[in-house]
């Protein structure tokens, strides 16, 4: 486990990042101009503090943020996604597992996107619908016949 207690990227721009078979711990996330990707299935990203992202977020496993998470375009976890405060992605949420804010906190899709397109650019997906979505487009399962 890597831990580090600040990680802030601001002068390279559209570099991805690629994290393979390695799980970040850190204090505090914030990239301004970077895609994080943890591409392996061991890939979780964590931090104890904010989670902040000026494009998306990939993680191969879980992504656990101990304040706000928040990324200006979509975030894909294959495992959870949680924050003990709020989740805000500029566009999709995606998580195999369970997407969770904190205690009174909301969880918003979209806030880059006008509402008339939230179907195709601000969609939610998780295994079961989170409480506290408060924005972003949820679209129940079809019952079956």
């Amino acid at each position: 486990m890597l831990s580090i207690n600040r990680l802030f990227f601001t002068n390279e721009p559209q570099i991805p990042i690629h994290l393979r078979k390695l799980a970040l711990d850190i204090e505090n996330l914030c990239f301004e101009l970077t895609l994080i990707r943890s591409s392996s299935r061991r890939g979780s990203i964590r931090a104890s503090g904010l989670i902040e992202l000026g494009h998306g977020l990939y993680a191969g496993a879980d992504v656990e943020g101990g304040s706000h998470i928040e990324v200006d375009w979509g975030m894909r976890a294959l495992g959870d996604i949680r924050a003990a405060c709020s989740i805000r992605a500029g566009e999709t949420l995606h998580a195999e597992g369970e997407i969770a804010a904190g205690p009174g906190y909301g969880i918003y899709a979209g806030m880059n996107v006008q509402q008339d397109a939230w179907p195709s650019c601000a969609w939610v997906h998780a295994a079961q619908r989170p409480p506290a979505l408060l924005s972003g487009w949820w679209e129940e399962a079809a019952a079956p016949a």
